[in-house]
């Protein structure tokens, strides 16, 4: 669906930001200030978000820590019975899959993974664990085809100048542990390094492209427009209470409001929301600028 047209649709998910905590430190994070590292969202916030949470159809949980360092993410998951659970993951945390798809609501695992060779990976996030997650991999595959639960599996990369040489290695990763999509993400706030190292990248990912389709994986080429999920542009809830109208405006720190002082649903029907709505962000979207260097170069 073209954003634009999806910018129009009420957002039937929201994306929820559950802890700051993270295991790995990667070259290209945007991280917190200092000191707030170890928090995780308060209670009475997940409380105040019940009714929003339960009304939306799916539940993004992603955000600026590892996912699965939050300890109430399998109960949150099991609350919230009634929605898909979509879950963004650097796949380095043991995961526990018979808690996970308890409630048979869990449709979807992205893990962040930038690249296969652990030297690589070490000079990407600091010290990667690439154990626990081929141990998450062979139980991820041995719980879907014991419970025969069709799991949709995503891989998704950001590009940085360490793995430009791993893109295709990631492809193949893919294939070898029945992962059925791949997604390579430009980093934010990097237009030097894409102009930079655009020939490389559009030369590389035309391969992987290639590659992919010929394993019958799904490919998502990062020079296309891809901040539509779910039919819609997905807000984003960070754990300060805070709601952006999308990762754009959360990456610039553009709040729309604070859950503590409006409702969710008055702060999406309100004048800001309806501006956004307008294509106004749009305009300067860096995230979308990134895009058309490589439109401009196919």
């Amino acid at each position: 669906m073209n954003y634009m047209k999806a910018i129009m649709n009420d957002p039937n998910a929201v994306a929820l930001e559950l802890t700051y905590k993270c295991n790995l430190n990667c070259v290209y994070c945007t991280k917190r200030e200092e000191g707030e590292g170890h928090k995780d969202i308060p209670i009475e916030l997940l409380n105040q978000l019940a009714a929003t949470i339960g009304s939306k159809k799916r539940i993004i949980v992603c955000g600026i820590g590892e996912s699965f360092l939050y300890p109430g993410l399998y109960n949150l998951i099991s609350h919230f019975s009634n929605q898909k659970f979509c879950i963004v993951t650097n796949g380095t945390i043991i995961i526990d899959y018979d808690r996970l798809y308890r409630s048979d609501n869990v449709e979807q695992i992205i893990y962040s993974i930038d690249a296969v060779d652990e030297p690589v990976l070490n000079k990407i996030s600091g010290t990667y664990r690439l154990d626990n997650l081929l141990k998450n991999l062979v139980s991820m595959g041995d719980y879907s085809n014991k419970h025969n639960k069709k799991i949709n599996h995503v891989l998704n990369c950001t590009l940085n100048e360490y793995n430009l040489d791993q893109i295709i290695k990631l492809v193949e990763f893919a294939y070898v542990h029945k992962i059925g999509a791949i997604h390579f993400s430009l980093p934010r706030g990097r237009e030097q390094f894409i102009h930079q190292h655009k020939d490389k990248l559009l030369s590389k990912l035309q391969e992987a492209k290639k590659l992919a389709n010929k394993y019958g994986l799904l490919y998502v080429n990062p020079f296309d427009v891809c901040c539509v999920f779910y039919d819609c542009i997905t807000p984003y809830i960070t754990l300060d209470g805070n709601v952006y109208a999308c990762a754009e405006t959360l990456y610039q720190s553009l709040p729309l409001g604070n859950i503590y002082e409006t409702p969710f649903e008055d702060i999406i029907h309100d004048k800001e929301y309806k501006e956004f709505q307008g294509g106004l962000s749009c305009k300067n979207c860096g995230f979308l600028q990134n895009t058309y260097i490589g439109k401009q170069s196919r």
